[in-house]
């Protein structure tokens, strides 16, 4: 098959959510949705697009049908598709799913450029990984709506922030950002252990309430930060 055959994009019904670069727009972003989706009454066919795909399966276990093979997508799942991948969608009926895609004209960060064209990647996430991309998409949303004379560079940046973070799962450097924040605070207590008011300091620090430190100390270390310090 040559490879500028069968390269559409496919969109979903009109009343699901989704955003299509208008013609004349001149930023990265080609396409974006989110939402519910019921691939089992509204499939999409195997196609190439003229973008970079990324997908967070947010909700469900859809059916990724790529040249003829369908896979069973878990969430929360990243998948990165190039735009020579043949990919569609599929599912039983009345069974729906949580997506967030967006499709960028090329990858701007160095690990991603070096893809090929044809790269099919897909990666299980932490739940701290799937918050982070959620709240990417998120302000991408925004930006999209708002439309303004600074959206395509705000969407500029946001593309490279979602890059690293994608560039970080793809080499199984990653972290839940939720153990992140553990250890900085971990550090901020070894080198303050002098300080007479640490709760309310190291939430200064965070910047979170003391009440979510203790949270967060208890759900991760089953402890409290004054026992911490005290040990």
């Amino acid at each position: 098959m040559h490879r500028e055959e069968n390269r559409a994009l496919i969109l979903p019904p009109s009343d699901r959510a989704h955003w299509q670069a208008p013609a004349g727009f001149s930023g990265a972003l080609l396409y974006l949705a989110w939402g519910i989706r019921q691939y089992g009454s509204s499939p999409i066919s195997e196609s190439r697009h003229d973008g970079w795909a990324y997908v967070l399966v947010d909700a469900g276990s859809p059916l990724l049908v790529r040249e003829g093979r369908r896979e069973r997508i878990a969430s929360p799942a990243l998948i990165l598709i190039g735009p020579d991948c043949i990919f569609g969608w599929q599912d039983v009926p009345r069974r729906p799913s949580r997506l967030l895609v967006w499709m960028w004209r090329q990858p701007v960060h160095t690990a991603l450029r070096r893809l090929r064209n044809d790269t099919f990647a897909h990666y299980a996430l932490e739940s701290g990984e799937q918050t982070e991309l959620r709240h990417l998409h998120a302000l991408c949303r925004g930006e999209i709506h708002r439309c303004d004379a600074h959206s395509v560079e705000a969407l500029a940046g946001l593309q490279a922030v979602i890059e690293a973070r994608l560039a970080r799962i793809f080499e199984g450097s990653a972290r839940d950002p939720r153990n992140e924040v553990v250890d900085r605070a971990m550090n901020w207590i070894q080198s303050h252990l002098s300080t007479r008011q640490p709760l309310a300091r190291l939430a200064d620090f965070l910047g979170v309430s003391p009440a979510t430190v203790q949270r967060l100390f208890h759900k991760r270390l089953g402890t409290t930060v004054m026992k911490i310090i005290s040990e």
